[in-house]
């Protein structure tokens, strides 16, 4: 099992106690995780155990299941700009998760629609009960995109349910990372970036192996440019897979969308050098979209730059971040 257990002899806490405010699964360091055993009372080992290491391995995977995960600030905040501060007193500012409804699917049937080689939306990847349905004349914002995971009315916060790791202290062991390698964790405020580095240690970061950022809002555009320097990628020995989402950051008929400009160096410095030092990681799978906010179907004002630049753009941004490092290409990653 060595194999699949990085660091296995560190420890982690699941921050789950019974307690309100610890079933929201907050990250961070813990020198006691808690332990069980291998054997029951009476001396009988866990019938588990005579299973092959890779058959474990599976059910573990089958049991946490590949899931997009949100790490907010606030679950119910649909704008992403709810202040961190509102939680310091109780939670210390740490950040939370809450499980995305769609659990991936919809981001990749999007992007496949937005920016890949799929002709029409596959709105059947949208659960019926969402508040505003995802269709063709509808936007493109994660408000809309994710309405139905974030907004209160919809449901309260449930969090992530890990406690099959408290089974006993061997399954612990064996499966305390699994969860970090198979989610997707997504991010829109690097606020909330920030506090879930700071918080989570170590050992526990550099096991995630799948990133998600959505840029909705374009006044943190030159924020994340500082919370995804050199030292906070380093975090992430790990990461495999790097999915990025960028509203465009001006309206509609802004010259600022036009292709003169998406095409010079001060957009570059403003939409790409942000994620340029993710080259360092080992990534296998890069997605990009640039959103003007509306559906390929929808026609784009004459100043604005055109669906097949816009492709062309988050093409060349993709390959770019899944060459291999031997240092900066240029000042966008130097």
């Amino acid at each position: 099992m060595a194999e699949y257990r990085l660091n296995a002899d560190s420890e982690w806490a699941l921050g789950y106690s019974g307690d309100e405010a610890d079933q929201k699964c907050f990250f961070e360091s813990d020198n006691n995780p808690g332990a069980g055993h291998t054997t029951s009372a009476n001396g009988k080992r866990c019938i588990f155990f005579k299973f092959p290491a890779e058959v474990r391995l599976e059910i573990y995977k089958h049991v946490v299941g590949r899931n997009f995960i949100h790490v907010e600030a606030n679950w119910q905040d649909w704008s992403g700009i709810a202040d961190l501060k509102t939680f310091s007193g109780r939670h210390g500012g740490r950040a939370i998760l809450e499980e995305c409804r769609h659990d991936g699917a919809m981001e990749a049937g999007v992007y496949s629609y937005m920016i890949g080689t799929a002709d029409h939306l596959n709105i059947n990847l949208v659960p019926g009960g969402c508040v505003r349905p995802l269709n063709d004349d509808s936007k493109t914002y994660f408000y809309v995109r994710h309405c139905d995971c974030l907004i209160p009315a919809n449901r309260p916060y449930k969090g992530l349910d890990l406690r099959f790791l408290r089974t006993c202290k061997g399954i612990y062991e064996e499966a305390k990372y699994i969860y970090l390698r198979e989610m997707t964790f997504s991010f829109r405020s690097p606020t909330v970036f920030d506090t879930f580095v700071i918080s989570t240690n170590k050992f526990s970061l550099a096991n995630i192996r799948s990133l998600h950022f959505d840029i909705s809002l374009s006044h943190e555009m030159e924020d994340w440019g500082h919370s995804l320097e050199g030292d906070a990628v380093a975090e992430f020995p790990s990461l495999q897979r790097l999915y990025i989402w960028i509203d465009f950051a001006s309206s509609l008929q802004s010259t600022r969308r036009s292709r003169e400009y998406m095409q010079s160096f001060d957009a570059d410095v403003y939409y790409k050098r942000p994620f340029c030092m993710f080259r360092m990681c080992p990534l296998k799978e890069v997605r990009v979209v640039l959103n003007p906010g509306v559906w390929p179907n929808r026609e784009l004002p004459d100043i604005h730059i055109s669906w097949e630049d816009i492709r062309a753009w988050c093409k060349g941004l993709e390959k770019r971040l899944l060459l291999k490092w031997d240092g900066p290409i240029d000042l966008l990653d130097a």
